[in-house]
């Protein structure tokens, strides 16, 4: 995907795109790739919206002095975030972004204490925790029954199979975080290193809870493995009972944090199909920008065409990054947002939703599942290497071809299918490139309908047969 930035460098973008990401699934996949990758990041922000709020209720529901059912945590979650959601700026929360680590290394720390006060040497002896099911006699000081999960190497069924690559997608989905950070870093040039240390970070972190977590506390007999290893603390101790209050607490602080982005994104969608009608549009251009061979057009997102506009002074194309504002060139502001009634309207019904789904699927690993098999998996596989394959590899630009591209006499930006020139490859370097991208793309379209499938077949057969409960 860093690639395809490069390689988009010199080329201009319809001006409300929302992220780097949209712009790069413009160039390579035109509207229906940006609508794509806007669908999928709005849906992961809000199923992350929905583990935040699942994780609320069930840490509330742990705590002994709590008898509250599920629907009315939740409701009374909504009646918390909702005007948190809807202020100007959220950015005065983001302060507990800090509190949030400091209160998640504690929980860690806490939880890997803990089990291995109560269940280290059980967990010595077998670490498995397969002692009783293969009928031998136990010595073990907190022995599994036959009703408890035991620890497996490998993923017993194919809907094992699929909520663990859903889960594994979800926690090391990089694709659709990677331009932020990098567009943040003052020394791009060490992205990559950044990337490597992160992951390598991230992965101890899940080792340590994944793996050193499991072999603990399967042997809790009376819980098991729980889908939030917070629900493996116990409920008589004021230590857990100050971690599951904190932890809940930075749950609903970071839930309007999460809720932001996605709403934002709909309310641009909303001004963009509703405030430029197609007829108005070609009186917009801004003074000092001109069209290249063409008059503007329309492209259904109240913007002109990539490709269509170009710096009157250099001849060259608005750059990555760069935005060419219709709203300023119509003479308003630079930045134009909703109104604070329709943005409230907005937020609610997107808080109502997400309570409604964390009520009915009350399953914290089961929506990670969802979300890793099938948005993520979208935004991590199948868009970047297609998009690779259709930027680098075919070398075409959506708007921008050899044949109708408006900048078709300025050579010195454009070489073969409307690339920019600074991208240079063999035809045996290209052709390998074409065939990795096209497995990669298929692979990944494969991946997410079977994960997505199996995993949404699973979460249907487990409610129905257990009245709906998750755990």
């Amino acid at each position: 995907m860093v690639e395809c930035k490069n390689a988009c460098t010199d080329v201009a973008f319809p001006s409300n795109l929302s992220s780097t990401y949209s712009k790069i699934a413009y160039a390579g996949a035109g509207k229906l790739g940006v609508m794509i990758t806007d669908f999928s990041i709005i849906v992961t922000l809000l199923g992350v919206c929905i583990a935040y709020q699942i994780t609320f209720v069930q840490l509330l529901q742990q705590i002994t002095a709590t008898n509250f059912s599920t629907p009315v945590l939740a409701v009374a979650f909504a009646v918390l975030a909702l005007p948190l959601s809807c202020v100007d700026n959220v950015g005065v929360l983001a302060m507990f972004s800090a509190l949030g680590l400091v209160c998640l290394i504690v929980s860690v720390i806490a939880i890997i204490v803990y089990g291995i006060i109560f269940y280290g040497s059980d967990a010595l002896s077998d670490p498995l925790g397969g002692a009783t099911q293969h009928g031998g006699e136990s010595h073990l000081t907190n022995p599994i029954n036959d009703s408890h999960h035991h620890l497996t190497l490998w993923p017993e069924s194919l809907s094992a199979m699929s909520s663990f690559i859903g889960v594994a997608t979800f926690c090391f989905g990089l694709c659709s975080l990677a331009f932020p950070v990098e567009e943040s870093m003052q020394n791009k040039k060490e992205f990559g290193k950044a990337v490597t240390w992160s992951l390598m970070f991230v992965w101890f972190v899940y080792v340590l809870l994944g793996d050193v977590g499991a072999i603990l506390f399967v042997h809790d007999t009376t819980k098991g493995i729980r889908d939030n290893i917070l629900s493996n603390l116990p409920v008589d101790s004021f230590v857990a009972f100050l971690v599951r209050l904190a932890m809940a607490g930075v749950a609903l602080l970071t839930y309007p944090l999460t809720l932001v982005p996605p709403a934002h994104m709909l309310e641009h969608y909303m001004l963009s199909y509703s405030c430029f009608p197609s007829s108005t549009v070609c009186d917009l251009v801004p003074e000092g920008l001109h069209t290249a061979g063409s008059s503007a057009r329309h492209n259904g997102y109240g913007a002109l065409e990539m490709a269509d506009v170009t710096d009157s002074e250099t001849g060259s194309p608005t750059p990555l990054g760069s935005e060419v504002d219709l709203y300023s060139a119509a003479g308003g502001e630079s930045h134009r947002e909703v109104s604070f009634a329709i943005r409230c309207i907005n937020r609610s019904l997107i808080v109502l939703m997400t309570t409604v789904i964390s009520t009915w699927i009350p399953c914290f690993g089961m929506v990670i599942a969802l979300l890793g098999g099938f948005t993520v998996t979208i935004l991590s596989f199948i868009l970047p290497s297609y998009l690779h394959l259709q930027i680098v590899g075919y070398q075409k630009i959506h708007g921008a071809t050899a044949s109708s591209s408006p900048f078709s006499d300025m050579n010195s930006f454009y070489s073969k299918g409307g690339l920019p020139a600074t991208v240079e490859m063999s035809s045996e370097e290209r052709s390998k490139v074409i065939k990795t991208d096209i497995a990669l793309t298929a692979g990944g379209a494969a991946l997410c309908l079977i994960s997505t499938a199996v995993t949404t077949i699973g979460f249907l057969s487990r409610v129905s047969s257990e009245g709906g409960s998750c755990t």
